[in-house]
């Protein structure tokens, strides 16, 4: 018997990990719906207080206070299957079991937060563009130096819908990141600006901003829809089934395991006031 008969096949122990995007819709939404049954969701707001020039010699007039009833149905939910051959990880001595309940919890949390960032797109009261009108921002390396334009004109935007100072966020693609790393290279940080991380909810503050960045944006007819609001005000998120709640079990008459998760949740714009629609060139990038 000739030894090319009896060579073996060598398996890497190691998987590559693929590179995921980064989840921000959760940290700027409205948590706070109370637990309980039912079909239909209730946020309820309060509504603006109008004041009046007083009279000493006049009795007040009392109005009756009023509120807003945004009502929420359930608008996703997703689901993923798969099949761990029993085979696949005796072979290539990896946990394939643990690897797909991790992936499919990612792409559940994905998949809610891509629909968020859709939802408050969509309903936005408000755009942002670089000429007020229709022309989307777009920052190249020898524009970057519009950043600070950009975002005085985004917060002036907010100080005319009578915004709160405090917990002002907003979401935009990579391509600003880049144009920030290239406005701001090189100069000292001021006023508690501080160095930002991808995804990371205010570890930058620009202007009074924090500022996110995500992969998941909507994106179309060459605009990357941005989200501009203030953190817990205007987008309100119930998830019903739990992205991290993850099935397994044996397969019934096979040899593997059965993987499988859900996610269900309820979200929408309950003040379409406090988001803007911040409009980005799709090819917005500060390449040299």
């Amino acid at each position: 018997m000739g030894m090319a008969f009896i060579k073996e096949e060598l398996w890497a122990r190691q998987i590559v990990a693929l590179l995921r995007t980064k989840l921000t819709a959760s940290r700027f939404a409205n948590t706070n719906i109370l637990q309980g049954q039912g079909d239909k969701w209730h946020v309820i707001a309060a509504a603006e207080v109008s004041t009046f020039d007083v009279d000493d010699d006049a009795d007040i007039t009392y109005t009756d206070s009023t509120d807003t009833d945004t009502e929420l149905t359930p608008n996703l939910d997703k689901g993923f299957g798969i099949l761990v051959k029993d085979s696949d990880i005796v072979q290539t001595s990896i946990p394939w079991q643990q690897v797909y309940v991790d992936r499919g919890a990612f792409q559940l949390r994905k998949d809610l937060d891509t629909d968020i960032l859709l939802d408050a797109h969509v309903n936005a009261g408000a755009d942002s563009f670089e000429d007020g009108v229709s022309t989307a921002w777009q920052f190249t390396v020898n524009t970057a130096s519009d950043i600070p334009k950009f975002f005085a004109a985004l917060t002036k935007q907010a100080d005319d819908l009578d915004w709160a100072e405090e917990n002002r966020v907003l979401t935009g693609p990579s391509g600003l990141r880049e144009a920030l790393n290239t406005f701001l290279g090189g100069r000292a940080t001021a006023g508690g600006d501080m160095i930002m991380a991808n995804g990371v909810a205010a570890d930058m503050t620009v202007m009074g901003w924090g500022v996110n960045f995500s992969n998941n944006l909507t994106t179309a007819a060459g605009v990357t829809h941005g989200v501009a609001t203030v953190a817990g005000d205007g987008v309100a998120l119930k998830v019903l089934i739990d992205p991290n709640s993850i099935e397994s079990m044996r397969a019934e008459g096979r040899f593997g395991t059965l993987v499988r998760g859900r996610v269900k949740g309820v979200h929408g714009v309950y003040r379409s006031t406090t988001v803007i629609d911040v409009n980005f060139n799709s090819t917005v990038v500060a390449t040299s």
